[in-house]
């Protein structure tokens, strides 16, 4: 925001599957546009920071690959999962972010949309500094969805490498819902659209009752209005009603 000059609350913005990288969250790009969670959060005077994702923007830099191909990602680190370096990536943007004096950084957040959006239940689950979670489109469940496979896919974007063969087996170590819990007691908005096919769409009916799962968890908590599942009649997309929604979270709890 313009005119900052002492340490101010500060949201960590991660972006979504697209060409951009981390510029999606700074200017309108694109047929989807409206994904700049960071320029819009500055316009309600939070700092936000915003890295490139593995393999995408910037750290694209084979061009041979398509942006987000993790191939040499494993060749490196054949034992790591992509969603644990996601979990390292975030942490090391929090130490850069602990550089810079205009963000304070007991009062910290992170928001993303689609792999940002888990990104950031995900970050936040791992990481207690962020005192505050956003996830646009990025909650689901496996049990009995076939798109769980996308999680554990044989090429491109491999998140989790070795659910592959649990889940041909049939068999679910854990939900993605249970990463997200680790997030309690502190505040979380989650943001669904019940019309989004990117995970399932059948699946979908599945989320109220994730949200009243986790909401019940923060009520033994004592904090029942940290929580808050908000599934609206739309796709995999951020209408203007939930950016306002999403800024509204972080002045609130930040």
């Amino acid at each position: 925001p313009h005119g900052v000059t002492r340490p101010t609350r500060t949201v960590l913005c991660l972006h979504g599957t697209n060409q951009y990288g981390k510029d999606s969250q700074i200017w309108e790009l694109g047929e989807k546009k409206n994904r700049h969670f960071a320029a819009n959060l500055a316009r309600y005077g939070i700092v936000t920071f915003s890295p490139d994702h593995l393999c995408a923007g910037e750290r694209h830099l084979n061009k041979e690959l398509r942006p987000y191909d993790t191939v040499e990602f494993y060749q490196r680190h054949p034992h790591w999962s992509e969603v644990g370096k996601m979990i390292w990536d975030a942490k090391r943007a929090l130490e850069a972010m602990q550089m810079i004096p205009v963000i304070d950084m007991e009062r910290l957040g992170v928001v993303g949309h689609s792999l940002g959006g888990y990104g950031s239940f995900i970050a936040g689950a791992f990481d207690e500094r962020l005192k505050v979670v956003v996830s646009s489109c990025g909650l689901t469940t496996w049990e009995g969805n076939e798109s769980r496979f996308k999680w554990a896919r044989n090429e491109w974007y491999r998140h989790f490498p070795a659910l592959r063969p649990v889940f041909e087996r049939e068999e679910l170590p854990f939900e993605l819902y249970e990463l997200a819990s680790l997030v309690a007691p502190r505040p979380f908005l989650n943001l669904s659209g019940m019309q989004d096919a990117t995970y399932g769409l059948a699946n979908n009916a599945t989320l109220p009752e994730v949200g009243r799962r986790i909401g019940d968890l923060y009520q033994k908590l004592g904090c029942p209005t940290a929580f808050e599942n908000c599934l609206f009649d739309g796709g995999h997309d951020v209408p203007d009603a939930n950016m306002t929604k999403v800024c509204n979270w972080f002045c609130q709890w930040l």
